[in-house]
């Protein structure tokens, strides 16, 4: 009996499967030869295999997002907000009482601290709502399963006091998202946020002001948004240093009106 088991085994090829559990003896119920006829794909299995094993909504569910990841933005958006409305109104005030509103240094002065807040605001979008190399569910990230993870996941036990998996080339393997995170060679290292609760790529840093995770993505713009507010501080500096405002006299002063062809004051 068992000359032929193996001979079946070895007909599967790649898609060979190693026991889930441990078959029962002579003396055994039937529940223990039930549990030895039970197979999981092996390590050098097809993606169709294990797919068909534990397909991928089958996998127990993501991780829930911790509440930081929902409130910290709302830091975020105040902070930029505020920023925005203090320089782009200090700048238009200086510049709307200047002695000539439509000189070139007036005009470009205006038109920069409207484009930083734009670009700014434009960033923070971004940062909340794009891409920042989360790793999906697929069958390229989710397979193979680590053999101790499919056990468990075949016997519906708890993940609980399990360690990540180590693959080939510094890939791991989180035991919370289920996904292969690629090593330093594949584009990661990848890395699981606690506040995300996600698995991301190229992983820099995570942003307790906007409540995202920094990610070679979109670090590029978190690094413009920086830029944004050194160079609306800047425009606001200029405003108040290259602008000569009108006089308190020249504020003060009626408006003038024309009268038989005369300007009057």
């Amino acid at each position: 009996e068992s000359s032929s088991q193996s001979a079946a085994m070895s007909c599967l090829g790649e898609d060979a499967c190693v026991p889930c559990g441990e078959s029962g003896d002579g003396d055994g119920d039937a529940a223990d030869g039930v549990q030895g006829t039970l197979l999981l794909p092996g390590p050098e299995s097809t993606e169709k295999a294990w797919a068909t094993a534990f397909p991928l909504s089958a996998l127990p569910s993501l991780p829930e997002r911790r509440p930081g990841y929902y409130s910290e933005p709302c830091c975020g958006i105040s902070v930029v907000t505020a920023f925005c409305v203090v320089l782009v109104g200090l700048t238009i005030s200086r510049l709307g009482a200047s002695n000539d509103g439509s000189t070139a240094l007036v005009t470009t002065l205006r038109a920069l601290i409207v484009t930083w807040a734009v670009v700014a605001a434009l960033c923070v979008s971004y940062l909340l709502f794009g891409a920042n190399d989360e790793i999906a569910r697929s069958p390229a990230t989710c397979y193979p399963v680590p053999q101790e993870v499919a056990q468990r996941l075949r016997n519906s036990a708890s993940f609980e006091g399990i360690q990540n998996a180590q693959g080939p080339n510094g890939r791991t393997y989180c035991v919370r998202c289920l996904v292969w995170r690629p090593g330093s060679r594949e584009g990661g290292p990848g890395h699981h946020c606690r506040t995300c609760n996600r698995c991301v790529t190229g992983f820099d840093h995570h942003c307790d002001v906007f409540g995202r995770c920094i990610t070679n993505r979109n670090l590029p713009c978190f690094h413009a948004l920086v830029f944004m507010l050194l160079a609306g501080v800047a425009t606001t500096a200029c405003s108040y240093a290259l602008v000569t405002p009108r006089s308190a006299l020249e504020l003060a002063a009626p408006p003038r009106v024309l009268m038989g062809g005369a300007l009057l004051t």
